[in-house]
């Protein structure tokens, strides 16, 4: 497998999300952890298309940490996969979470883990879960005052 990561390989569905593979995506060198559980619900489900969205909740063993986090990976669908490699979106993805998103002006989700299969186009990304923040509805949209501050921030990042 050539993954832009280390050895812990990338996800292809979420029958592979175990706690051991869990476990060893999270730890890092100054500490490991042991998570004894984790239960996988799905996300966003009929918003996103290029990709598909689950909340981890974690129960620890040892080690510490947020008691969820978002995980992301390749749809199992042929045509959306097709679309998504000939842009090269989930390697651009990986990258921009792995070596630019200290720089963005806009503060993306925290990443924990990220990898890429150049070779399968097949991705993980695990990131900080935001659910705790409002947001708008897709279709109803979002206030006016919410409209103001969004574009405030998107002309920061773009000036950047």
């Amino acid at each position: 497998m050539n993954a832009e990561s280390s050895a812990r390989p990338v996800l292809t569905s979420t029958a592979e999300i175990t706690s051991n593979w869990l476990s060893s995506a999270l730890a890092s060198d100054n500490e490991t952890l042991s998570i004894s559980d984790v239960a996988i619900d799905p996300i966003g489900v009929g918003i996103g298309i290029l990709s598909l969205l689950f909340r981890l909740t974690r129960t620890y063993e040892s080690g510490r940490g947020s008691s969820s986090l978002i995980a992301k990976i390749a749809p199992p669908n042929e045509i959306v996969r097709m679309i998504a490699a000939g842009y090269g979106f989930y390697g651009t993805e990986v990258a921009i979470y792995k070596n630019f998103s200290t720089e963005l002006k806009l503060r993306p989700p925290e990443l924990y883990y990220a990898a890429h299969d150049t070779n399968s186009d097949d991705f993980v990304i695990l990131m900080e879960d935001l659910g705790h923040l409002r947001t708008a509805d897709q279709l109803e949209g979002c206030r006016v005052d919410d409209a103001r501050a969004i574009v405030h921030q998107l002309a920061l990042h773009h000036a950047h």
